[in-house]
C-alpha cells in the first residue's frame, strides 16, 4: 500500500535553518520492519531507508487485512516504537512511513502481529543433523516443547533446524528460547534468522524475522513475521558461531480456509437472502454469483458476517451462488453451489414437481396427441374458457419464459389439430410473479360437435 504524499513543508525563502539552501530528496520507505511480542505488547523496529533523509516517522495500524489504516504513532524520530494494549487473540497490521521536508514516503513492507498466534504448526523435523560430541542435545529438542532441553549442533556455522510443513502455511508469528541452561548461552542466538522457502534445500529463502538483540533465556519471545506468501518449509539459522544453541522454536500460521458449509439461499421477492455456516479461519467471505450452473461465477461482495442479501435482481432469471472464505492465506475453495430458483420454478418446486425432470412438463405426452404435456407450465386452473353464440375465448396463465413458445391448438377429436393465433392480454390482473395471462378471441360460426383446446409448450 502507498501513503499519498503530505504537503511539502518548506521554510521561507526555500532556506533551512543555519544559513545556506541544500538540495533535499524525499525520504525513502523504511525496511526490514519486525516485531516482538511480550503480552499484549508489540515492540516493532525498523531500518531507514537508504537514503537517510528521513527526520521522523509514522507508525500505521489496521485490523483489516489491506486496510484502511490508521497513524497510531506520529513525530517519531527513532527507529522502534512500542504499541502496548493490544487485544489476546488479535490480529494487527502495521506498516511505517518516513517523513522529511518534502513530505512521506511510501509505506514500509507490512507487518503481521498476533498477541497470541494463529494456530501452532506441525511437521517433519529436517536440518542439520548430529550434535556436539554427538551427545544428546539433538535437533528434535528444538520442537519438544521443553525449555530444559536444547540443540547443540556439530557445527559452529551455517547450522539449522527446520520443518516441512507438509504443505503451504502463511506463518504470522514465531515464539522461539535460546539455550537455557547458563548465562552464557542466550548470546549466540542474536543475529539469528527465520527464513522460509518453497524447497527444502532452502535456495531462495525469504527471510521471517531476525532475532536483533540477545534475548531472555527460560521464556518464549514472540516475534511477528514479514507479510510473506504461503511457504511448505521453514528453519532456523544459526548465526555464525552459534552452535545452535536454541531450545525452543515454535512456527505459528494459517492454512487456506475451509469452504464455508450449508450455503442457503431464501428467495424474497426481488431479493436473495444467502446464509451459510462460519468459518473459524477467515476474517471475511467473497459472494459470487452467476446465471450459469457451475459458473463462472462474478464477485458480488466481500462479507464480514455470515449472510448476504442480494437485492434487485430479475425475479424471472435463476442465479447460481457460491462462497468462499478469505484470510491471510489467501482465498479458500468455494462452498456447494446454491440456487436461487426464478419465480416459476420456485412454484413448480413448492407444487411438488422437479425442473427438468420427468413431470417439468416437457417429456410427456397427452393420451390421443404428440403434444407435450404443459400443465407444469401453467397455474393450476389457469386455462379459462367462455363461449356464446358468436365468440369462444381462450385464455391460460402461463410460464413467462423467454425460452418457452406458447402455441394455442383446437380439435375435435384428439388426432387433428389446427394452430389458433394468440396475444397476450390486456387484463393481466392477479396473475403471480413469474406468469404471464395469454390468449386468443375466436369468431364463429362454428361447426357442430365438441371443441377441445390445449396449449403447447416447446423450447
Amino acid at each position: 500500500d502507498e501513503v499519498p504524499l503530505l504537503r511539502p513543508r518548506r521554510h521561507p525563502g526555500g532556506r533551512h535553518p543555519g544559513g545556506g539552501r541544500r538540495h533535499l530528496h524525499p525520504a525513502q520507505a523504511p525496511l526490514s520492519l519486525q516485531a516482538t511480542i511480550s503480552g499484549t505488547t508489540a515492540s516493532l523496529n525498523w531500518l531507514p531507508g537508504v537514503s537517510g533523509l528521513a527526520k521522523r516517522y509514522q507508525v500505521l495500524r489496521s485490523t483489516v487485512n489491506g486496510g484502511p489504516y490508521t497513524a497510531v504513532a506520529t513525530d517519531l524520530t527513532t527507529t522502534s516504537w512500542q504499541n502496548t494494549g493490544l487485544a489476546a487473540g488479535g490480529r494487527y497490521y502495521y506498516t511505517v512511513v518516513a517523513e522529511n521536508e518534502l513530505g512521506e514516503s511510501t509505506a514500509s513492507g507490512r507487518l503481521i502481529v498476533s498477541p497470541l498466534a494463529s494456530t501452532k504448526l506441525n511437521g517433519s523435523v529436517i536440518g542439520t543433523g548430529g550434535s556436539w560430541a554427538n551427545g544428546p542435545d539433538v535437533q528434535t529438542n528444538v520442537f519438544d516443547g521443553n525449555l530444559n532441553t536444547f540443540w547443540d549442533a556439530p557445527i559452529s556455522d551455517g547450522a539449522w533446524v527446520g520443518m516441512n510443513l507438509g504443505s503451504p502455511k502463511k506463518i504470522t508469528a514465531i515464539r522461539y528460547s535460546p539455550r537455557n541452561n547458563a548465562d552464557n548461552w542466550p548470546v549466540r542466538t542474536a543475529g539469528g534468522t527465520f527464513q522460509a522457502a518453497d524447497n527444502p534445500s532452502f535456495n531462495n529463502p525469504v527471510t521471517l524475522f531476525v532475532v536483533p538483540s540477545i534475548p531472555a533465556r527460560n521464556v518464549y519471545t514472540i516475534a511477528s513475521v514479514a507479510d510473506v506468501p504461503m511457504y511448505q518449509y521453514v528453519r532456523y539459522l544459526s548465526p555464525s558461531g552459534g552452535h545452535g544453541n536454541v531450545s525452543e522454536v515454535e512456527f505459528y500460521g494459517v492454512s487456506l480456509p475451509a469452504a464455508p458449509p450449508s450455503l442457503v439461499v431464501n428467495p424474497q421477492g426481488a431479493n436473495a437472502q444467502l446464509g451459510w455456516t462460519g468459518v473459524s479461519t477467515a476474517f471475511r467471505y467473497r459472494v459470487k454469483r452467476s446465471t450459469v450452473s457451475g459458473g463462472p461465477y462474478a464477485p458480488l461482495t466481500e462479507a464480514t458476517s455470515t449472510s448476504y442479501q442480494d437485492q434487485n435482481i430479475d425475479p424471472y432469471t435463476t442465479f447460481y451462488y457460491v462462497v468462499s472464505a478469505v484470510n491471510e492465506a489467501g482465498e479458500g475453495p468455494p462452498s456447494a453451489q446454491a440456487i436461487r430458483h426464478d419465480a416459476y420454478t420456485a412454484w413448480l418446486i413448492a407444487s411438488g414437481g422437479t425442473p427438468e425432470g420427468s413431470n417439468s412438463g416437457f417429456g410427456e405426452t397427452l393420451p390421443g396427441s404428440d403434444l407435450p404435456n404443459g400443465v407444469r407450465y401453467m397455474i393450476p386452473g389457469g386455462m379459462q374458457a367462455a363461449a356464446d353464440e358468436t365468440t369462444r375465448q381462450i385464455t391460460g396463465v402461463v410460464r413467462n419464459d423467454p425460452g418457452v413458445t406458447v402455441t394455442l391448438w383446437r380439435s375435435a377429436d384428439l388426432t387433428d389439430w389446427a394452430e389458433v393465433p394468440i396475444t397476450e392480454s390486456v387484463d393481466q390482473t392477479g396473475v403471480e410473479p413469474g406468469f404471464r395471462r395469454v390468449g386468443a378471441v375466436i369468431e364463429g360460426p362454428f361447426e357442430e360437435g365438441p371443441a377441445l383446446y390445449r396449449f403447447k409448450f416447446t423450447r
